[in-house]
């Protein structure tokens, strides 16, 4: 049988505050203990703790979600093999159309934007959030959809509207 155990809380806790710099103007540990509900000198604990590892950083006397995260990111994505079976298609569409081209993926019930090529007439067509949400825009009259074979050969078809 297989064991299953609660989350560490303090895991939890500190991705709960990355998510808060994200999304918040959290400046520093009194910010961030009154949003958390916890005492200041603990919220000084998470932050310089997070500070340690590099995901969060001070500037200026301020804390920031740092760009370890994007190099993280980046990784992911250039070892995701649907990134490099889409990238020349979407390079193509948006080159062909001059719009922009998206491939996206679906991850615990939310759509990740994995790739994006820009056309020479693209427009942002949506602003999506790290927690999935989005706001979308008119799309263009003609959309190129790319179908992906199952087997994920490096065969692709474009079928238009």
């Amino acid at each position: 049988m297989e064991r299953t155990s609660a989350p560490l809380q303090t895991v939890v806790r500190a991705f709960e505050i990355i998510e808060l710099l994200w999304e918040e103007n959290i400046t520093g540990p009194s910010d961030l203990a009154r949003q958390m509900d916890m005492p200041r000198s603990t919220a000084h604990d998470y932050l310089r703790t997070l500070e340690s590892t590099g995901y969060v950083i001070r500037r200026d006397g301020q804390y920031h979600v740092g760009y370890r995260f994007l190099a993280m990111g980046s990784r992911l994505k250039h070892r995701n093999r649907l990134f490099h079976i889409a990238k020349p298609v979407l390079e193509q569409i948006a080159s062909e159309t001059g719009e922009l081209a998206t491939v996206s993926v679906e991850e615990r019930g939310r759509w990740v934007v994995l790739h994006n090529e820009s056309g020479s007439r693209s427009l942002n067509l949506a602003h999506i959030r790290a927690d999935g949400r989005h706001s979308t825009h008119t799309l263009p009259e003609r959309s190129y959809w790319p179908t992906f074979p199952t087997k994920m050969s490096r065969r692709y078809s474009i079928h238009t509207d």
